[in-house]
């Protein structure tokens, strides 16, 4: 749904009488100053500039003498002592409703008859329990409720079909009852700090593409509403105490931007993402539970980076072999403190591509930095991923090796000795790129060596003596 304008077409009798309307940003600072809107600005119904109701000089305790007032562009009240909002009884649509730190608020009575706004942030209303008053509210394309530490009842809320993004953060909510007629949102859905349980009042989006962040929740157990939704732009589920798996998320199969899973203690199961095959970015940290990251084995496409830290009990990633690191930036593993084979075929991919930063480091012996996991790359899996017609002669060689990759091209070559130490290197621009490459090895002491392959088809694996 795309944002609605809000009709503020003005007839030639409106353009008249609205003429004595404020054409600037007019603060209302005190209880006289609403009061005598009305005498100050006589038959002003269609507000078009910004208002602003704060106590900055006096106290504030109602809106009764707002009650001409039936449209406007931005209206803002905060730090007043109102405990509803009658006098905008007549208000039938705004664009933007700023309700900020309100402490006697306890709920929307007195804009019942209100149908359309744009924008509605609802933050830091101490008092308020609940979105009575709302009832008649059915066109909205922003939805923001920022701690309010009473609300408990969203059910007025239940005209609202569509929406371009909702937060829910930090209230006092058990239940997300009043949303359940909910059948698009288009941007992003944030729900923070919240007790509920489950999340099944969006059963009705199963046409959900947009962002879903789910951030430190203490009791949510339950995301089995989402397994109709087969992509996202992101997912983000951090602090979700009580989480253990992410069943409901069996059908999703890519998340375009960040796919983020942190600080979930209770999380040991991934295999619900057993479909997910391409993801913008992959972000793993502070999972105590997490042994390995069996059910991403699917996964083939890393658009931006693979960050995996201070996960201490991970000991296994090789769900991660398939991927393909072709155009990633960048990839961290890091204080991993159980985590001590991480030379899988991507991994040594990414530390031989001089394209993607990389930093292995802080995890246990045999992953514990680039250098360790290079040697063991070489060292241990010599043919990681073949080529069925590489050539290298001769071999023995005295003065130069030729490397043929039998139909691939040949991006780069790094030498090791048998110590896993990188001794040279030679790379090639794409348009220096061969399919048969000469190594000068005139200068290199008589021994065992292994080298590196960078090619279009992948990272290749061999060895030769020198004499």
């Amino acid at each position: 749904m795309k944002p609605f304008v809000i009709g503020l077409v003005f007839s030639v009798v409106a353009m008249t009488t609205s003429a004595q309307c404020p054409t600037e940003p007019l603060v209302l600072g005190s209880q006289d100053a609403i009061d005598n809107f009305s005498t100050n600005y006589p038959n002003c119904t269609h507000l078009s500039a910004p208002l602003y109701i704060d106590e900055v000089d006096g106290v504030i305790n109602n809106l009764l003498g707002l009650s001409a007032v039936e449209s406007a562009y931005l209206i803002k009240i905060q730090n007043t002592h109102i405990a509803q909002l009658n006098g905008l009884e007549n208000l039938l649509s705004i664009q933007e409703l700023w309700l900020n730190s309100n402490y006697n608020l306890i709920d929307f009575a007195g804009l019942d008859l209100i149908a359309n706004i744009d924008l509605l942030n609802v933050i830091d209303n101490t008092a308020l329990e609940s979105a009575d008053g709302l009832g008649s509210l059915s066109q909205i394309s922003q939805l923001n409720f920022f701690d309010n530490t009473s609300l408990t009842d969203l059910t007025a809320l239940s005209q609202i079909t569509q929406l371009n993004g909702l937060r829910i953060a930090g209230n006092n909510l058990t239940t997300l009852d009043g949303l359940s007629n909910l059948v698009s949102v288009e941007g992003e859905i944030f729900v923070s700090n919240e007790q509920v349980i489950n999340l099944n009042v969006f059963s009705g989006l199963n046409n959900l593409t947009a962002s879903l962040f789910l951030w430190n929740n203490p009791v949510l157990t339950d995301v089995s509403v989402f397994q109709e939704v087969t992509q996202l732009q992101d997912l983000v589920i951090v602090g979700c105490n009580q989480i253990q798996g992410f069943q409901g998320f069996e059908n999703l199969t890519q998340v375009a931007g960040i796919f983020r899973l942190g600080f979930n203690p209770q999380m040991t199961d991934l295999t619900a993402f057993g479909n997910l095959s391409t993801v913008g970015s992959l972000d793993i940290y502070e999972n105590d539970n997490l042994l390995s990251l069996d059910g991403l084995e699917g996964l083939i496409e890393v658009t931006e980076a693979v960050y995996l830290m201070d996960n201490p009990n991970l000991m296994d990633i090789g769900a991660l072999e398939s991927i393909n690191p072709q155009g990633l930036q960048q990839v961290v593993i890091s204080r991993n403190t159980s985590l001590s084979t991480c030379d899988n075929d991507f991994v040594c991919q990414v530390i031989f591509d001089p394209e993607i930063s990389e930093e292995i480091q802080a995890n246990a012996n045999g992953c514990n930095s680039v250098p360790q996991v290079a040697a063991r790359c070489i060292l241990e899996v010599p043919q990681a991923k073949p080529l069925p017609t590489l050539d290298l002669w001769p071999s023995p060689a005295n003065q130069g090796l030729n490397v043929l990759a039998g139909g691939a091209f040949i991006r780069g070559l790094d030498v090791y000795n048998v110590q896993g130490e990188l001794i040279d290197t030679v790379r090639y621009t794409s348009d220096q790129t061969l399919s048969q490459a000469e190594l000068n090895v005139s200068a290199y002491a008589s021994g065992l060596y292994f080298i590196s392959i960078n090619t279009d088809r992948g990272l290749v694996h061999s060895k030769f003596i020198k004499r």
